[in-house]
């Protein structure tokens, strides 16, 4: 953003900054208990991927020859390798819930980023997720016809 201050527009920098928001306080949950938290967040992560890897399997194997079969089959070795680096991938579990035991709410309010969460994470959602407060916003305007009636 620094480099090209023409992406940061009302559309873009709420994605770029809720990311970073996101990251500060997953980080303030996971120092308050470093040991659960950093094994929580691997593993979950390990697991995310390893899910991944076999939904490139399947798509793979219902691939006839070709290069995008071949394309996927290095896709499923690199990440393969990846999670075989980091931990046995038959040791690796897939939950398909969260990483944390606790709501994002929750995570923040023990993590002590309750005003982070309230004042940016929630706004700069709007953005990510194309809801109304950011919408209307930058997505509408006011019909300029009288007769239909402001709409």
């Amino acid at each position: 953003m620094a480099r090209s201050p023409n992406t940061c527009n009302g559309h873009s920098a709420p994605l770029f900054l809720r990311v970073m928001t996101d990251l500060y306080i997953s980080l303030a949950w996971i120092i308050s208990d470093l040991k659960i938290g950093t094994e929580k967040y691997i593993k979950h992560g390990l697991g995310e991927e390893k899910l991944l890897m076999e939904m490139y399997k399947q798509k793979r194997d219902e691939l006839g020859p070709g290069e995008q079969k071949s394309q996927m089959e290095k896709i499923v070795e690199l990440k393969g390798n990846w999670i075989n680096f980091q931990r046995r991938d038959f040791f690796v579990e897939v939950n398909l819930g969260n990483w944390a035991p606790l709501n994002y709410r929750q995570i923040t309010e023990k993590s002590g980023c309750l005003d982070l969460y309230n004042f940016a994470y929630k706004p700069f959602s709007h953005a990510a997720h194309n809801m109304w407060p950011h919408v209307s916003v930058y997505n509408s305007q006011i019909c300029s016809n009288p007769l239909h009636c402001n709409h």
